[in-house]
């Protein structure tokens, strides 16, 4: 009787670590840094490429430019981004999809892994990237300058960001900037 109780505490005590491990692990690598938290337009996360093509294509129809985002292995459609969490084309949206929602993320996860100098250029796109979701001027430092061969896509696309005065222009970039800040993520 003494082996099963030992067995069976041990069976116990080992899945409680893991569930505690398993735990801890997701709270640590979340950070929730205010200073990244956006707001996203998110149509529907989706198992295929094939599936968001008509929904891409009624938003199109419509008037709502969007972006599929790859991540953790979805595909999601994002039809807007801001720091409010107030979007104008949410009613269009809600008419063509029944799971469309505003959803919080903060940005900073998605950087926190790439290493010194990686780090440095993406901490300060996202820093930029953010004062332009807040529609904050900014100017470029010229570490940011520098490093611009890290990732010349995103580089690009915040130089649009400083500069463009076109505001649906300007929305698109935004999206697009997001798409390329998690997609790098997932690259690294």
């Amino acid at each position: 009787m003494k082996k099963k109780i030992n067995v069976i505490s041990i069976v116990v005590a080992i899945l409680i670590g893991a569930m505690s491990g398993y735990f801890v692990e997701n709270k640590l690598t979340t950070v929730e840094s205010s200073d990244t938290l956006v707001y996203l337009l998110e149509v529907g996360t989706y198992e295929s490429f094939e599936d968001i093509i008509e929904i891409q294509n009624e938003l199109k129809v419509n008037g709502v430019y969007n972006e599929t985002v790859y991540k953790n292995n979805r595909f999601t459609i994002i039809a807007g981004i801001n720091s409010t969490g107030i979007f104008e084309q949410k009613n269009i949206v809600d008419n063509i999809v029944d799971n469309c929602k505003v959803k919080k993320e903060y940005l900073y996860n998605y950087i926190s892994e790439f290493s010194d100098t990686e780090f440095l250029f993406y901490n300060l796109g996202l820093e930029y990237y953010i004062a332009s979701l807040n529609s904050t001027s900014f100017i470029l430092s010229e570490q940011f300058v520098a490093n611009k061969y890290v990732n010349i896509e995103i580089y690009s696309n915040v130089v649009f960001l400083k500069n463009v005065s076109d505001n649906d222009l300007l929305e698109r970039i935004k999206i697009q900037t997001y798409k390329m800040f998690v997609e790098n993520a997932y690259v690294n």
